[in-house]
């Protein structure tokens, strides 16, 4: 037994010497076991060739995006999935406007939603259409449109009548009205009322023709010039502007 005395005494060593070295250093998990997924940065919605274009910052850890979308004053809803960084959406809704966010998804994880884009819209914003402020002319004004490579102004006889197209505006002219005046050719005549619509073109594809129209109309028989003297009275005929000394003129 005495032979085997050395071989014991240095292995009684070694495990004296790994107890005295203290806890080893910990493990940093696997890139797996608990990752947090942030969501999509930089989302950026456009239209494009009439549809909505979406793109976004890719996370590393993703492997598909969850593509949500807010119809109007809706909640986000689902509506599709992509392992790229950017979508097309032509199935929204051209009568409201739309936002969109996105989120990271690895299989198993989801992140939180995305900032939300910009809120996209068809139409033109602010359309105002004069009633009874002139005597020979009506004014239609709108908000710009960024977006927009050219304005397109039409005019109904009735709120769902055939549209006539009056005139075409170039963007870069940055002037977002319109007169149609009795003197033009085909103009409006007094004491009628007209129906108008501005929609926009980008990339030869027109927007906007889910707007309403909205009303004018004027006269040469009543107070043009101080339309707010007027009284303005809502009845089960229709709107009535009254002057003291002419004839209720029927909207």
């Amino acid at each position: 037994m005495r032979k085997f005395r050395p071989y014991f005494s240095f292995l009684l060593f070694c495990l004296l010497f790994i107890s005295c070295k203290g806890p080893t250093t910990p493990v940093e998990p696997s890139a797996d076991s608990s990752v947090v997924l942030i969501p999509p940065g930089d989302l950026s919605a456009r239209f494009s060739e009439g549809a909505i274009s979406l793109s976004w910052s890719g996370v590393h850890e993703a492997a598909e995006y969850y593509i949500y979308r807010q119809d109007g004053e809706g909640d986000f809803v689902l509506i599709d999935s992509t392992p790229l960084c950017g979508y097309t959406d032509r199935n929204y809704p051209g009568d409201r406007f739309v936002r969109y966010a996105v989120k990271s998804v690895d299989g198993i994880e989801q992140s939180e939603l995305s900032e939300p884009s910009t809120e996209l819209k068809e139409w033109v914003e602010n359309l105002q259409v004069s009633v009874l402020e002139y005597s020979d002319r009506i004014r239609i004004s709108w908000d710009e449109q960024p977006e927009a490579e050219e304005y397109m102004v039409y005019r109904f006889g009735r709120p769902k009548g055939i549209p006539e197209e009056r005139a075409r505006i170039p963007a870069s002219d940055n002037t977002f009205y319109y007169e149609d005046n009795s003197t033009d050719t085909g103009g409006p005549v007094a004491d009628r009322t007209y129906y108008y619509q501005v929609q926009w073109k980008k990339d030869d594809i027109s927007y906007g023709s889910t707007c309403p129209g909205a009303l004018g109309g004027f006269s040469g028989s009543i107070d043009t010039g101080e339309p707010e003297n007027n009284d303005f009275l809502t009845l089960p005929e229709g709107n009535f502007i009254q002057d003291d000394n002419n004839l209720p003129l029927l909207f």
